[in-house]
């Protein structure tokens, strides 16, 4: 049943289904029962376009062996980005996610599921080109002398947005105060001359084994600093300074500190 332009205009307002006046769905125009009628309803008309060899998106006959016509494929190639950016900027202007449109709590563009989802589809993305030898930023082909996994124009792209935006900053302080956390947990000071500059200080395996230790779990610098977190502080660690901890590797594991101090 057709509704006419008024009353379908007080039903939205009133955050009301525009077909049934049920209460509508968080910021859609139907309620949840006609939302699933009309996606029903969508797939079945996609279907039946594609078993017929149309176009998917006008119904208009096939020529070219794709799914769309030549003119949905020029229509969607004409300023796809400004129009995504405005609709973008609509929702973040409103407070929404930017991806599925709900309330967004997060400091982000994104709401925390669509930061997951997004996370996970940009890594699988990302393993893929560089295991087929292309740049995992943007899947152009690497020449031999470039980076593993970045072309030259990605490369000087990050280095320059890095350079240039507070990210850098707040990654600066974020790692600084997970260092700062592992550090006052064991100890604060050198466990074997007693130094506290921070900037000195480092994390070491009282039995030795560090390197192995860390290649087993494939975490270094500030990764291995947060799974000392995450793991809720193991034993076995402890708080060196860098001349003592490579004293303590040069002197088959105990500093100079000791030998000199128990007249070795």
């Amino acid at each position: 049943m057709s509704v006419d332009k008024e009353l379908y205009k007080k039903r939205k307002e009133n955050n009301l289904c525009t077909k049934c006046g049920k209460y509508a769905s968080l910021n859609k125009t139907l309620c949840l029962y006609h939302l699933n009628k009309a996606s029903k309803n969508q797939q079945a008309m996609l279907s039946r376009r594609k078993n017929s060899g149309l176009c998917y998106k006008c119904g208009n006959k096939l020529t070219n062996g794709r799914k769309t016509c030549n003119n949905c494929l020029d229509r969607r190639f004409v300023k796809p980005r400004e129009k995504i950016w405005k609709h973008w900027t609509t929702r973040k202007n409103r407070g929404l996610c930017v991806a599925c449109g709900l309330p967004n709590s997060t400091t982000n563009k994104w709401c925390e599921k669509c930061s997951r989802k997004y996370r996970k589809t940009e890594s699988i993305t990302r393993k893929s080109r560089i295991s087929r030898g292309l740049c995992g930023d943007c899947g152009k082909r690497l020449l031999a002398k470039n980076s593993k996994t970045r072309c030259i124009i990605c490369v000087y792209n990050r280095k320059m947005w890095y350079a240039s935006s507070d990210f850098r900053i707040r990654h600066i302080q974020k790692y600084r105060s997970i260092r700062d956390r592992v550090i006052k947990h064991y100890g604060g000071v050198c466990a074997c001359c007693g130094e506290s500059e921070r900037t000195f200080l480092a994390i070491d395996h009282i039995e030795g084994n560090g390197n192995t230790h860390r290649k087993k779990l494939n975490k270094w610098g500030s990764s291995f600093d947060k799974w000392l977190i995450d793991q809720n502080f193991p034993d076995g660690f402890q708080i060196l300074c860098h001349n003592c901890n490579m004293s303590k590797y040069l002197s088959g594991g105990t500093c100079a500190h000791k030998l000199v101090r128990f007249g070795v």
